[in-house]
């Protein structure tokens, strides 16, 4: 990387103003404009939500310079209250009949038609109760042993969505089969490997569910759709499944976190009165389609019913070995290339 000299094996360079930083500081700094003429659309399916968490954190942060467009999806009976709660330049709210989309995954599935039809080849889907993204960069636990940490100080989530963008193209310009991305939750993301340069992409590795990044294209020509919750449970990780049905790639991007608040049962109440009600009726739709599956892991855990998807099974059956890789490249990551 030009004008940059790494002065430790991990991650820390010297900048060409004399300054030390490590790479991901170097990488929210850069990315912006590499990717500020083709930005990706944030997807936002929601639901009896106007004022999302998320959306509120992208536009406290959006102005002229740092900006992503955002569409709000919503059934048309809530339109003009969503219309209301997002007067916004970058914000634009797309309704559909209600009883088309009156689950969250045939709202996805509907919302994703959109996109394609409208050309847009990618697209960030975000839950509408996430709350945070940020990325990692080195910390210390009190004993001096090495973790991650939570970068703060970022004074635009722009620059954030750029990164994650970056990593999905540079993905995407290795592997053609690659389906989505995701960040790691902020609740795991301590450890050390989450903010090293050659950790810094885990295919078949991680948890992608609530905030993702979308290769539109690869999925809806690929045959793949996002189903109702009443008849497939969880409509993201039955997703995941079906790309794995095609030989289709996932990869987490460890240094990028997010938060969510605890589940909440108010959307789901058509699966039971309580959380656990809901996971175990979701568990067991998910049986119902996918119990002879191979690549998937059916659990109670501390009375919760858990669907996880079996990465570790599914790397080991295609002779996958090197599953961390390294899209970081001393800064090769940073090199503007046409996107394909």
């Amino acid at each position: 990387m030009k004008g940059y000299e790494i002065v430790s094996p991990d991650g820390m360079y010297k900048c060409p103003d004399g300054t030390e930083k490590w790479w991901t500081e170097i990488l929210i700094d850069k990315a912006y404009p590499l990717v500020s003429n083709r930005k990706f659309p944030v997807l936002i399916p929601s639901y009896n939500n106007p004022s999302p968490p998320i959306v509120n954190g992208l536009l406290s942060q959006m102005d002229e310079d740092y900006n992503y467009p955002i569409f709000i999806f919503v059934r048309n009976s809530q339109r003009e209250d969503y219309i209301k709660a997002n007067k916004h330049p970058y914000v634009n709210i797309i309704s559909m009949d209600d009883r088309l989309i009156d689950s969250a995954g045939k709202a996805r599935e509907w919302s994703l038609k959109w996109l394609y039809k409208n050309g847009y080849h990618h697209a960030f889907s975000f839950d509408d109760d996430a709350n945070g993204l940020g990325l990692t960069l080195r910390g210390y636990t009190g004993k001096g042993d090495p973790k991650s940490a939570f970068m703060t100080g970022i004074d635009k989530i722009a620059k954030v969505l750029a990164v994650w963008q970056l990593a999905m193209e540079r993905l995407e310009q290795r592997f053609d089969n690659l389906m989505l991305t995701g960040p790691y939750s902020a609740g795991f993301c301590w450890k050390a490997e989450y903010c090293q340069m050659d950790q810094s992409a885990l295919l078949y590795r991680g948890n992608l569910n609530q905030l993702v990044c979308l290769n539109v294209n690869k999925i809806v020509e690929s045959g793949l759709h996002y189903y109702d919750n009443k008849e497939c449970g969880h409509e993201d990780i039955d997703l995941i499944l079906q790309g794995l049905e095609k030989g289709l790639l996932v990869a987490t991007i460890p240094y990028i976190w997010y938060s969510t608040p605890p589940m909440d049962i108010a959307n789901f109440n058509h699966f039971g009165a309580t959380i656990e009600a809901r996971m175990k009726s979701q568990q067991e739709l998910m049986i119902r389609k996918w119990g002879e599956f191979p690549y998937v892991t059916f659990r109670d855990k501390r009375g919760v019913a858990q669907v996880i998807p079996n990465f570790r099974k599914y790397r080991k059956d295609i002779g996958m070995e090197e599953y961390v890789i390294d899209i970081w490249n001393d800064g090769g990551m940073l090199e503007d290339a046409v996107r394909n």
